[in-house]
């Protein structure tokens, strides 16, 4: 199981380039045939979404043209 500071460390390397594609495609197999705890996945999520930029003003958005 990895930790939250884990999950932050790779999503943040990876976007930096400090960690090369093909890494990532064996750590994403790995978790594709082993699956992650809902906290691994929750943290995943929050720092792949902190990791670029957000739009914080949802309601400027039309989503029904999309």
């Amino acid at each position: 199981m990895l930790t939250d500071l884990e999950i932050k460390y790779l999503i943040h390397a990876y976007t930096n380039n400090e960690i090369p594609d093909y890494q990532m495609a064996a750590w994403l197999m790995a978790v594709f045939f082993k699956g992650m705890t809902m906290k691994e996945t929750a943290s995943l999520t929050m720092a792949m979404a902190m990791s670029g930029n957000m739009i914080v003003k949802w309601h400027y958005i039309n989503l029904k043209n999309l």
